[in-house]
């Protein structure tokens, strides 16, 4: 399953980013480097996922 994938770059990167762990300098790479880990790691089939069991609980 790909969301361990996902997890395992959110521990690699979301941490960092969300609690001040990263220089100010140094944000917009980190962002961009954490955004391409995302989507290597296949977040946007994750998110494609949890898109289309949340309409199908809402119809």
């Amino acid at each position: 399953m790909l969301s361990w994938r996902c997890q395992a770059v959110f521990d690699e990167y979301g941490f960092a980013l969300e609690n001040g762990g990263v220089a100010s300098k140094d944000i917009d790479a980190k962002l961009a480097d954490y955004q391409k880990a995302l989507d290597e790691a296949g977040y946007q089939k994750v998110l494609a996922e949890f898109q289309s069991q949340y309409d199908a609980w809402k119809k």
